[in-house]
């Protein structure tokens, strides 16, 4: 029995993993088979920098999760899960800035001038650095409160939407077509994760996505007001 139940949990929380890293490398797969090994190489150039800031998601989502499967209060999840999405939206937004405003300082920088033709393509995927790791974080509060397959759902739905897209937009528009692909893909993603987060916590989208003045305490304790809330509620 209690074999049974590690492989059925394992089951839960591994597939969607696996069907994410699929979502998040149809991309390239696509480009491998559909468009010029040089044109690939462009496109992994400019999907660099968005790798590093999707860290900032995953980092937020191991510090969701605990926290999430500590506390047995939906209402008190719920407003967990609000405080640090929307953390999340105001740590990734001015890196997605500033990435656009330096595109093409940072991609010669880094892979020298023959990459210059990324630049528009970076441009684009930085778009979806914010949705990816709002994206993540709720996703890993759905693990948190036992909803994997919640998460695989919306993970699969995606890599559909990624394929579909890709399809049709990849050999027309070229790179820039996978790039509108990526991020239109992680728009739905985003949208439908945060659906799911209302459906099983009540969590509307207004308190999921718009920053109040609260969060900039939040993320910044030195300047926190004292308070009588647990641990657990901040």
């Amino acid at each position: 029995e209690t074999a049974h139940d590690l492989w059925r949990i394992g089951i839960r929380v591994h597939v969607p993993n696996v069907v994410a890293m699929l979502n998040e490398r149809s991309d390239q797969l696509l480009i491998s088979l559909m468009l010029s090994p040089s044109e690939l190489g462009l496109y992994v150039a400019a999907s660099t920098v968005i790798r590093s800031l999707a860290a900032i998601g995953d980092t937020i989502g191991t510090l969701v999760f605990p926290k999430i499967a500590h506390i047995e209060s939906w209402k008190l999840r719920a407003e967990i899960i609000g405080r640090y999405t929307r953390a999340t939206f105001l740590i990734s937004l001015p890196p997605v800035i500033v990435g656009i405003v330096l595109s093409h300082w940072l991609i010669v920088l880094i892979f020298g001038r023959s990459f210059s033709a990324a630049t528009p393509v970076m441009q684009v995927l930085l778009l979806t650095v914010v949705p990816l790791n709002i994206k993540c974080v709720l996703s890993a509060a759905l693990k948190g409160a036992n909803q994997s397959l919640s998460a695989g759902l919306v993970q699969s739905i995606a890599l559909i939407i990624s394929l579909l897209s890709l399809s049709a937009l990849l050999p027309i528009f070229g790179l820039m077509g996978a790039a509108f692909a990526a991020f239109l893909t992680q728009i739905a993603a985003a949208l439908m994760m945060a659906e799911q987060i209302r459906r099983k916590f009540g969590l509307n989208f207004r308190d999921q996505f718009w920053p109040r003045l609260g969060d900039l305490t939040f993320l910044f304790p030195p300047f926190r007001l004292p308070s009588n809330k647990s641990p657990d509620q901040e």
